[in-house]
């Protein structure tokens, strides 16, 4: 299990004091606004505000007063620590707990590897590397039979995309 958890990536920065534009890679855009403390390439930040707009995070951090330093950190991944990650209801995990586990089919057989999770619109994507290549599957309940945390994910092969 990763210690840290990825809540958003740096896509670009806003102004001139340092402010970080980031596109959320976390259900709850608004836990940005309680963030107190992330973590940028293994470094420590303070957060001293953030705000919503349209579909992204303008986020503030103490140590970064200038657009020219904010700039060096494009296209890195905001994480926060395990403890400081918000509570998730039963059925829902991180992400990043999902990458790397075993993918089963409907018997049980061990047919691959879990690789990621696309976030694009109102159903997460799962895609799976199996037989060599990627699969994707729609993360629905007639899709998705099982998930062990830390073990394996069993799925309904008959509905994969290639």
């Amino acid at each position: 299990m990763k210690e840290n958890i990825v809540i958003g990536k740096i896509f670009n920065v806003h102004g001139i004091k340092g402010e970080l534009k980031v596109l959320p890679l976390t259900d709850d855009m608004n836990r940005f606004k309680e963030l107190k403390r992330c973590f940028i390439k293994g470094k420590e930040y303070n957060a001293v505000s953030a705000r919503i707009n349209k579909n992204h995070i303008i986020l503030k951090l103490k140590e970064i007063d200038d657009r020219n330093i904010a700039e060096k950190l494009k296209n890195n991944f905001i994480e926060v620590l395990r403890e400081d990650s918000v509570d998730l209801d039963e059925g829902e995990y991180f992400i990043e707990d999902l990458k790397g586990l075993k993918v089963l089919d409907e018997k049980g057989e061990e047919i691959g590897v879990m690789v990621d999770v696309l976030t694009p619109a109102a159903v997460d994507i799962y895609v799976f590397k199996i037989d060599g290549k990627e699969q994707m599957l729609p993360a629905l309940e007639e899709n998705i039979l099982e998930i062990v945390e830390d073990e394996y994910i069993k799925i309904n092969k008959k509905n994969l995309v290639y």
